[in-house]
């Protein structure tokens, strides 16, 4: 087994000691491991041994239901918050827990509440228990002291007959004591908030409820506050905490009044509306540092078979949904299970899951048909008109079959054969269907332990699915679900936009290109299937229009635009924000390849200076060239992280020298470079020393901060703007056009250039501002399929 260091304030037996062994011991994150609770004087020396790796982790309670925000009390900066002393030291949140201990008040054996004198406790404590204390004799004292555990331990090390502590139940155990009045607390339901800390950040699965954690620094002036929180009420995302700090006290700047503002916030940093609210906060903030996403972690409680009604479909009986939580706040679920447990844990208790309950895949299917059938012909249909039973459900899925598929789906031949359900066919097919509509309607994740992410499942069926059924073939009352179905976007719910400003002429465009991330892409980085079925009607009434797809991404990573590309009279992307461009054709083994049309990677003699500066300096550089990702590190936190968001594996160059020479040497085509480090500070200070070093190639270089956690390094001429006009203007597309004559959308800043030079530049509403700036016309966001809707409007697709 393997041992994992933890620590926490105080001595055993200590509220956060009990935390801590709850939330190792019942999460299967840390199944296997000797947890060894590690106790510390104050907080600020727990955060010193996880910095200097004494400890692995540590636990520590940042605020209470009742009294508020814990300070970081006894410390070497005693009026200081566990937010500051993150930022003092290279370290960021983990995982969050919500623990609840009665407060006792305990004292030796045989003593009684009459011989009491004096009683002590942790401030915290004491002021949760103020009305039990006011009622006691005027003639006790009630005294600080570092905390809960400390204080029952001194009464029985000093055997104290006149003195009581307030501790938990725990604590009196540990040290022999006995349990004079239980629950003594203002509040029964009061909980504290534990947050563990580490040295590496993690990226929580998206069923795990994450919460991020930001602090920015801003200056005192009018407006600031107002925005900082509007970066995130215009995106729909939850607040659920504000702490404002003067930044003398947190970082030990010189100015007075420069204020650091503390933010919690429901999601995950790499969901597309928290990332693009980060990168609104970056326009006008002194400095912006992400502290972490993390999973918030629950007690497990058992797991209860849901008492909802059943679903009827003609001879089909369907459990759904399965579970509830958040209008039935008494029915447990199984919170704090990892995705493979949970699977597990809920076939013993007999309860359906998701991923195996061929019924609820069926019926996600149905949905996807329906879809087809409204936007496949560029036309609606009456959902109405569409009964759903056990004879035709088969044929109308097959309805899947008449655009092309996203390539997570099944074959044709697979589909027919288990659409019309004949015989037992695997439930793979199934599953990859049913996963990839779950995602284009805004799922947050599938089949995982919380409702709130199932939920976003069956709500989204309630808007499509349920209007298809005849009042013959259902017997669902929907009414308490149907509030928040309506919360949902649903793919094809929203009408196209038919209003434009001048110059927004349809006959005037020959060529459209499209950013991807953030932009045609879903937030889940996947098209909707009205996206899909736009391009595909625009490709059909315009053939003479050239449709070009860009991203940042590299050509491997770029798999989610496929769709796209299947559905276009030429299927040419450019990748690497303009490094290169090509077009897929076919290869001799049934697959596509790139042919090059246009590359612009960084010359071999700036490509070699600035891998040896970083080299030198010991900074994780990567390059990226063609659809590969090459470094020299063996190791870093941060290729999770691009992991998790898709890019390709890094693969570890171990000769370095021969590597630096490659690059020098043209033999490894250096498209671009990044510096990259999940320490967001190391790598505002890498920007700063390159942008100080007059021996940088400045003049054919440029530096883009592309995310919090990489700074990139191009060719001047390696932007989406630039690539776009040479194949525009030089024949590359098979004729020439002018970028006047082209409609692009976008909603980055590296998207700008592009949107300020053609004829029509479209920004997201979910755009960064200066994209916004820039653009003619400012667009629904693309969670809304704001780019189908445009191309609908402007071409009159639907007509």
């Amino acid at each position: 087994m393997t041992g994992v260091k933890v620590g926490f304030q105080g001595q055993k037996g200590a509220y956060s000691e009990g935390a801590l062994v709850e939330l190792f011991g019942s999460q299967a994150r840390w199944a296997g491991n000797v947890v060894e609770p590690v106790g510390f004087e104050s907080f600020a020396e727990v955060f010193d041994a996880i910095q200097n790796q004494s400890v692995q982790y540590g636990l520590i309670p940042i605020e209470n239901s009742s009294t508020g925000t814990f300070q970081a009390v006894q410390s070497a900066h005693p009026s200081s918050f566990t937010y500051d002393l993150l930022l003092r030291h290279s370290l960021y949140i983990v995982g969050e827990y919500q623990y609840h201990e009665k407060h006792c008040l305990v004292a030796l054996p045989d003593v009684k509440l009459e011989d009491i004198t004096q009683i002590k406790s942790h401030p915290y404590v004491i002021d949760q228990c103020r009305k039990f204390l006011t009622n006691l004799d005027k003639r006790i004292t009630i005294t600080q002291a570092q905390d809960t555990a400390s204080s029952a331990a001194s009464i029985e090390t000093e055997k104290l007959t006149t003195t009581a502590a307030i501790a938990g139940a725990r604590a009196a155990k540990i040290y022999n004591l006995n349990v004079l009045k239980e629950g003594i607390e203002d509040d029964e339901n009061t909980v504290t908030r534990y947050v563990l800390i580490s040295r590496t950040p993690i990226q929580p699965e998206r069923h795990q409820d994450p919460r991020t954690s930001i602090s920015l620094w801003l200056k005192n002036q009018v407006g600031m506050f107002h925005k900082a929180i509007s970066a995130f009420a215009l995106r729909d995302i939850n607040i659920s905490k504000i702490e404002s700090r003067p930044s003398t006290r947190s970082i030990q700047l010189s100015k007075p009044w420069e204020y650091v503002l503390y933010i919690d916030v429901d999601g995950n940093s790499l969901d597309a509306p928290l990332a693009n609210a980060i990168k609104n906060l970056e326009e006008f903030a002194s400095h912006v540092r992400v502290l972490g996403s993390y999973p918030r972690y629950q007690p497990p409680a058992q797991i209860v078979l849901s008492n909802r009604p059943p679903i009827v479909i003609g001879q089909e009986l369907f459990n759904y949904p399965l579970y509830s939580n958040l209008e039935a706040k008494t029915w447990p679920v199984p919170f704090g299970y990892e995705s493979k447990e949970f699977n597990t844990v809920a076939k013993n208790a007999g309860i359906g899951h998701p991923y195996n309950e061929e019924g609820l895949i069926k019926r996600h299917l149905v949905d996807v048909a329906h879809e087809v059938l409204n936007y496949g012909a560029g036309r609606r249909i009456d959902r109405q008109s569409i009964v759903v039973n056990k004879e035709n459900c088969g044929d109308i899925v097959y309805a899947l079959n008449t655009l092309p598929s996203p390539s997570t789906w099944a074959s044709p031949a697979l589909l027919s054969a288990s659409h019309r359900f004949r015989g037992k066919v695997s439930a793979q097919p199934w599953l990859r269907l049913f996963c990839t509509h779950a995602r284009t309607i805004g799922c947050r994740a599938i089949g995982s332990a919380d409702d709130k992410d199932i939920g976003h499942v069956t709500a989204s069926s309630l808007l499509v699915g349920f209007s298809m059924l005849s009042s013959s073939d259902t017997e669902i009352p929907i009414q308490n679900r149907r509030k928040r179905a309506t919360k949902m976007t649903t793919p094809g719910t929203h009408p196209p936009v038919t209003k434009f400003p001048p110059g927004f002429d349809a006959s005037r465009v020959k060529a459209v290109a499209c950013d991807m991330d953030g932009t045609t892409l879903l937030p889940t980085h996947t098209p909707s299937p009205r996206t899909i079925s736009t391009f595909s009607i625009l490709r059909k009434r315009h053939p003479d229009i050239h449709i070009l797809f860009a991203t940042g991404r590299p050509r491997s990573a770029a798999g989610n635009i496929s769709p796209l590309l299947a559905t276009v009279r030429r299927p040419v992307g450019v990748y690497l924000n303009g490094a290169l461009a090509g077009e897929e054709v076919p290869d001799v083994e049934g697959g596509t390849d790139l042919e090059v049309l246009y590359e612009r990677p960084v010359e071999c003699p700036d490509a070699r200076w600035y891998l040896d500066w970083g080299l030198k300096r010991g900074y994780t550089v990567i390059v990226y060239s063609g659809d590969e990702i090459l470094t020299t590190v063996t190791k870093d936190p941060v290729f999770d992280f691009m992991k998790e968001a898709g890019e390709p594996k890094v693969l570890v160059q171990r000769d370095v020298q021969e590597f630096v020479n490659g690059v020098s040497e043209g033999v490894v085509k250096a498209h671009k470079l990044a510096f990259v480090s999940m320490d967001h500070q190391k790598v505002d200070r890498i920007r700063s020393e390159l942008d100080s070093d007059t021996l940088r190639p400045a003049s054919t270089t440029i530096l883009v901060r592309t995310g919090p956690e990489r700074l990139e390094v191009m060719h001047t001429d390696a932007t989406k703007a630039h690539a776009l006009a040479v194949l525009c203007e030089t024949g590359k597309l098979g004729e020439e056009v002018g970028l006047d004559a082209a409609l692009a959308f976008g909603d980055g800043e590296n998207d700008v250039e592009m949107l300020r030079e053609v004829g029509m530049g479209v920004a997201m509403g979910n755009a960064v501002q200066r994209a916004k700036d820039v653009a003619g016309f400012v667009c629904p966001r693309n969670d809304e399929d704001g780019v189908a809707r445009v191309l609908e409007g402007l071409f009159r697709l639907l007509e």
